[in-house]
């Protein structure tokens, strides 16, 4: 079984991953980090992207094989608990990054919050989970 995290998952290569992985991938779990206001909303985002994209008797399957994480690679720690971290460092064997800021009409100081200093957030996952 994978354990795979997913950055920018509701975004268009994102999505596409996602997709691919249900799809090719049916063992895998997927550990999706998603922007939200609060939890409920990040996981009303994934869930409304899989009603679009699947028929209705594969989407409780689908779910079944994904966990929403209300999170935010610009802040430390990705904006998630100690104890969702340290559990992550323990299942987590694949990461897709695929968040990113691609709007060059958007100030230098967003786009290097997002585009570096969330990168390296994402590293620093990286580098504590399992080999």
């Amino acid at each position: 079984m994978k354990h795979i995290f997913i950055t920018g998952a509701t975004g268009f290569l994102g999505w596409d991953i996602v997709k691919n992985l249900i799809e090719e991938d049916e063992h895998s779990n997927l550990y999706l980090l998603v922007r939200g206001d609060s939890e409920q909303a990040a996981i009303d985002r994934v869930r409304k992207l899989i009603r679009k994209s699947y028929e209705s008797d594969r989407i409780k399957k689908i779910n079944e094989r994904i966990e929403v994480i209300k999170g935010d690679i610009a802040e430390r720690g990705l904006g998630i608990s100690r104890f969702q971290l340290d559990r992550l460092h323990k299942k987590i064997d694949t990461i897709y990054h695929c968040a990113a800021l691609c709007d060059f009409e958007v100030p230098l100081r967003p786009i290097r919050r997002i585009n570096v200093f969330g990168t390296k957030n994402v590293l620093d996952l990286a580098l504590r989970c399992k080999e």
